[in-house]
């Protein structure tokens, strides 16, 4: 593998790791928000 195409892998796997973050991030406010519903005796 070249040198660029070594950089672009790293890349990749940062932006992977960083949507994964951003998911987990996103679905504990959703969870957040869920728990405050039940609590309120919504759905």
């Amino acid at each position: 593998t070249t040198a660029t195409e070594r950089r672009d892998a790293r890349q990749e796997i940062e932006e992977s790791c960083e949507l994964l973050r951003r998911k987990r991030e996103i679905e504990g406010e959703f969870d957040y928000l869920r728990r405050q519903m039940i609590r309120n005796g919504g759905v």
